[in-house]
């Protein structure tokens, strides 16, 4: 049974009649392709999907991901099958289309989508959760041979990709980042140091992982302004023989977080065994913050998209067991030692209300009246 559930009733409120999503977005290009029939069918698609996903997340919570002996990380089972089903199901649906540069879904059904797969399971999410935005990236800031080399991999999630921002002695203060990238020849750098609470920083699910490393080019200068981007493959994509090679790139240790220990969360090394190669974004020195804000403020959204799918997920298990609870005697007859117990008036309502035989609403305390 799926620890999920969702509202498809709510949902689509939400998108027709309160963002008359078909008014706004479906009667233009490019989506006017597709009515509002399709969407609704791809809703029920999506919900059907997310209940797999919450099959799997207190299973896969459980078990948790392992570091092994060899410097592997081990993550749950359950996540190479979904996984493919994701791939196979779901990013060209959700993605965005190579040629024409458009947007695959009106924004607002993405979104919703992405609310039930992140409400059902965050952590399984957080493996190519990062594509996104680094797609977005590349395509704002990157030289053309860095397109060559990493979208394509990026849109079809046979590679991932992970922001390296974080460490341990700097917490939240990039000032305080000591990873330096020493200039090597043909424009690549030599990365050394260490980034902290790398979400999905390593797995198996993918045959790379690009990392975006914030860090400082040849200095320690420890202002926020000499921060450069660079990207960080854990394997080598060797241009010649299109081998991948190892990048040494290091998981040292996994951190543990509550509804989350699924997810790798990794702290990593780069240039300790051997050196860490990478590439400048743009080929532009200390620019990483601002070639940056987009990607952390697309993770701000995706983090608050989480809290909504997992706080209305609550709701209506709490709506359930509200439902089912007996509250006390009817109260024409609570004086009466012999009658029988029942559920109160507004639970009855309340119930009713999240099985969508009641006024429309998006998470309100109360029905709508």
């Amino acid at each position: 049974m799926s620890a999920y559930k969702v509202s498809l009733r709510e949902l689509r409120f939400f998108l027709w009649e309160l963002h008359k999503t078909d008014q706004n977005f479906l009667t233009r290009a490019p989506f006017n392709d597709k009515n509002r029939t399709y969407y609704d069918a791809l809703l029920e698609r999506a919900r059907a999907f997310a209940y797999e996903l919450g099959k799997a997340y207190q299973a896969s919570d459980r078990q948790e991901c392992h570091l092994l002996e060899n410097g592997k990380v081990e993550i749950p089972k359950e996540f190479h099958g979904l996984w493919q089903r994701y791939k196979e199901e779901w990013i060209q649906v959700l993605g965005i289309d190579s040629e024409s540069q458009q947007p695959a879904l009106p924004p607002l059904i993405r979104q919703t989508i992405q609310e039930m797969f992140m409400g059902a399971n965050p952590a399984f999410m957080t493996y190519g959760g990062f594509n996104f935005p680094a797609i977005k990236l590349l395509k704002l800031h990157a030289t053309a041979a860095q397109k060559a080399t990493y979208l394509r991999k990026l849109q079809r999630y046979d590679w991932d990709a992970c922001f390296c921002a974080t460490e341990q002695q700097a917490g939240s203060d990039l000032t305080a980042v000591t990873t330096v990238a020493k200039p090597l020849e043909n424009g690549e750098y030599a990365v050394s140091g260490e980034k902290v609470y790398i979400s999905a920083g390593m797995h198996t699910l993918t045959e790379n992982t690009v990392y975006f490393v914030l860090g400082r080019i040849n200095t320690t200068t420890s202002t926020s302004y000499s921060l450069s981007c660079l990207l960080v493959p854990r394997f080598w994509p060797n241009p010649e023989t299109g081998e991948l090679e190892d990048n040494h790139v290091e998981c040292t240790s996994l951190l543990r977080k509550m509804g989350l220990k699924s997810c790798a969360n990794t702290q990593l090394v780069f240039g300790r065994t051997g050196t860490t190669r990478a590439v400048l974004l743009g080929d532009r020195k200390n620019a990483g913050l601002l070639q940056l804000v987009p990607l952390m403020n697309q993770a701000r959204m995706s983090t608050a998209i989480i809290g909504l799918g997992l706080a209305s997920s609550a709701y209506l298990h709490s709506v359930d067991f509200a439902g089912k609870r007996f509250q006390g005697r009817a109260i024409s007859r609570t004086s009466d030692a012999s009658a029988p117990a029942c559920s109160h008036h507004r639970t009855r309502r309340r119930a009713a209300h999240a099985a969508g035989n009641e006024g429309p609403g998006r998470r309100l305390p109360w029905p709508a009246r």
